[in-house]
């Protein structure tokens, strides 16, 4: 649908305006937690006359789509794409001051998830649209939504997937993209930004994984498989140039990892992190063509430097640099958030940001060519966030724009570090929410397992689940098990093949913790998790049934020879069945060798002994815990053995539900449910159900 690109400038005032009201509600309403977001990644333009965002729209509120509004200019917002169902996911401005950006689409089979549509850039004031690359080629979906009067390039073929990898400064006439048309081996391309053409850079060869650029967007290291790809190893290759051949530098597992950042200034040296001489990442700087690592750059004791990608709505590892590979700082989870300073310059303008806003955390989430402009993110455990812009040389900071305005920060809860000792001695970090305004002393306890379980941790940040269950007057726990990432390969390692022993007992020791330290009532607490924290969950409940007043179940695991088929068989995809088959046996167990340990650590076998009422929450669509294999059995057994059980599957929901509507009815049946079976002084039982302790 073709529309003229005219200034929108109701729509700021629909995207940013607080929701009028009258007096403040006795408590922050459920809604207001899982409402979308406004706005998502905001960013600068390189000259640093324009700020883009991706937004929901009330005329398309099923679909993400682009805004762009000028610097100054705040009540004149252009929306230049109109996607109604498609979302926007990711986009970035290009050098030329064109905006670049990828569609996907939700898709209502358990096989696809969300699917690539296409590649596309269009002007900052909505005109000139390109379609650059659109596999689909006789699909209705062609082309819609850029707002443009001119002739659009459709390029046909697979069904592919397209990323952005580096925007080739120099050559304003291409970016370097990542092209995969199978799901291990990615191949590089110049594509051209005008015509979407597209010439290869590197090929995957069935070996390559990851390319990195360096400084002059030349693809020149790689992360792959090696020749034997269904093994645990990996290989770091490096070519001096396109045209030569490439060599191994390293081989390297988990226990010796290595994670490239980037090129440095010099173009021919590599930041990364990686286990030297210790068990936790540090920061390094490489020759790749001696393969020698320089002396440590930076390091911690406890936390690894880097290793991580994501947590909770939230990066949580990342190195920074200027566009010359100027190293800028090292941002890692520690029990909070820290950077490690490489440039002093940068460590300045850190400290003046941090001077004008004290009480949050405050991140640099983008800036222009000349350093002039920045963009700045203030969060904090009890703020989601807001968007500044900093003028270094009119030395103005201006609130921009506020993601969910309608949460009050001073409502929240402060998340609070803490540590303690497992029975075997092991050192246990976590963080421990308490209900707002309570006094101290012991309160209803929620013990939340975090999902994965390898090579994830819970992190310090705005989480808006655990904040709701804090407004309703519970404790919340949250345990990095050992298995969890962050704290060495040691600490993750412990957790191998230690499912429902160990890695269970941390969380019991956890709750004993709780309660010895006065936090926790021992008659009210109860056990939520995700995927391998619904595991936990009902592991919880069939190991320790005396600790759990209730547990709630959403998308977990309950049969682990069952969980092994499934994941073996379903994953017939080049280059991977081989390696999950083996990953499984090293992290979880051998199908044959280990049949009784992973037997009798199924809480599927002994639903008999629960105890306490259970919530299990499922969505049809799940592809990696199926709902025929674990929802279904366990909804019979708990039928069978007679145990008292609500049920939640949405039918269009995969792992995790993650429509806005769906989510608020999730929420809202678990207030219900945790009011009839574990009220709290927020959360009152309902009149007509009395208390079944």
């Amino acid at each position: 649908m073709h529309m003229t690109s005219g200034l929108i400038s109701i729509l700021l005032f629909l995207l940013v305006s607080p929701t009028l009201s009258g007096a403040e509600p006795a408590q922050t309403p459920l809604e207001d937690f899982f409402r979308n977001p406004r706005f998502d990644d905001v960013q600068i333009s390189p000259d640093g006359h324009y700020i883009a965002a991706i937004t929901r729209t009330e005329k398309f509120p099923a679909a993400r789509n682009l805004v762009v509004m000028e610097v100054g200019k705040w009540d004149e917002a252009r929306l230049v794409t109109s996607y109604k169902d498609e979302e926007i996911r990711w986009y970035d401005w290009g050098r030329d001051g064109r905006l670049f950006f990828k569609v996907d689409r939700d898709y209502d089979n358990v096989n696809r998830g969300f699917e690539y549509v296409g590649f596309y850039s269009v002007r900052h004031d909505g005109k000139d649209g390109r379609t650059l690359h659109e596999p689909f080629a006789n699909d209705d979906r062609r082309s819609r939504g850029i707002l443009s009067s001119s002739n659009r390039v459709t390029v046909g073929g697979l069904r592919e997937d397209l990323w952005f990898l580096d925007d080739l400064p120099g050559d304003p006439d291409h970016v370097l993209v990542g092209k995969a048309d199978s799901f291990m081996f990615p191949d590089a391309y110049r594509l051209n930004v005008h015509n979407g053409r597209m010439a290869p850079a590197a090929n995957g060869a069935s070996v390559y994984q990851q390319w990195i650029a360096d400084n002059s967007g030349n693809v020149r290291a790689a992360i792959g498989r090696g020749a034997v790809r269904d093994d645990m190893e990996y290989e770091l290759s490096y070519r001096k140039d396109e045209d030569s051949a490439w060599q191994t530098v390293h081989t390297f597992d988990d226990r010796s990892l290595i994670q490239v950042h980037g090129f440095d200034t010099d173009n021919k040296h590599l930041w990364v992190s990686a286990r030297v001489d210790d068990d936790r990442l540090a920061l390094y700087r490489l020759d790749p063509t001696s393969g020698e690592m320089g002396p440590v750059i930076a390091a911690d004791r406890v936390y690894d430097l880097a290793g991580l990608e994501y947590g909770w709505n939230e990066v949580t590892a990342r190195f920074v640099s200027a566009r010359d590979g100027t190293p800028l700082y090292l941002e890692y989870a520690a029990d909070t958030r820290r950077k490690i300073f490489l440039n002093e310059g940068w460590r300045t303008l850190q400290n003046t940001i941090d001077g004008a806003l004290p009480d949050t955390y405050n991140d640099f989430v983008d800036w222009d060519e000349r350093w002039a402009r920045f963009i700045v993110r203030a969060w904090s455990d009890r703020d989601p966030g807001t968007y500044y812009l900093f003028d270094r040389e009119a030395g103005s900071l201006k609130e921009i724009l506020a993601p969910k305005p309608w949460l009050d920060p001073a409502r929240m809860s402060a998340m609070e570090p803490i540590a303690f000792k497992a029975r075997d001695g092991i050192q246990i970090h976590g963080y421990l929410t308490r209900p707002a305004g309570a006094a101290k002393g012991a309160v209803p306890l929620i013990v939340h397992p975090h999902g994965g379980p390898f090579g994830i941790r819970d992190i310090w940040g705005f989480n808006p689940e655990v904040q709701f269950l804090a407004s309703r007057g519970y404790a919340v726990l949250q345990v990095n098990y050992r298995g969890s990432g962050g704290y060495g390969f040691g600490f993750e390692a412990a957790g191998f093949k230690r499912w429902g022993l160990e890695m269970q007992d941390d969380l019991t020791d956890a709750v004993k913790w709780a309660i010895e330290e006065g936090i926790a009532d021992p008659k009210n607490i109860g056990i939520y998790g995700a995927s391998y924290g619904g595991y936990a969950t009902m592991m919880g409940l069939v190991k320790t049934p005396e600790l759990y007043r209730v547990g709630i179940n959403y998308v977990g695991v309950v049969d682990l020879p069952r969980l092994y088929r499934y994941d073996t068989q379903t994953r017939r995809v080049e280059g991977i069945q081989d390696w999950f088959r083996n990953w499984w046996v090293a992290h979880i167990g051998d199908p044959k060798a280990d049949a009784d340990r992973l037997h009798d650590t199924s809480p599927i076998n002994f639903v008999e002994r629960i105890e306490a009422p259970v919530m299990v929450v499922h969505g049809r669509l799940d592809p990696r815990v199926d709902i025929d294999g674990q929802y279904r059995p366990l909804i019979r057994a708990l039928i069978a053995e007679n145990k008292t059980y609500e049920a939640l599957v949405k039918r269009h929901e995969g792992h995790g539900f993650f429509k806005e509507q769906n989510q608020i009815e999730l929420y809202t049946a678990m207030q219900a449910f945790l009011a009839r079976y574990m009220p709290s002084d927020l959360n009152p039982a309902p009149l007509s159900v009395a208390d079944t302790r």
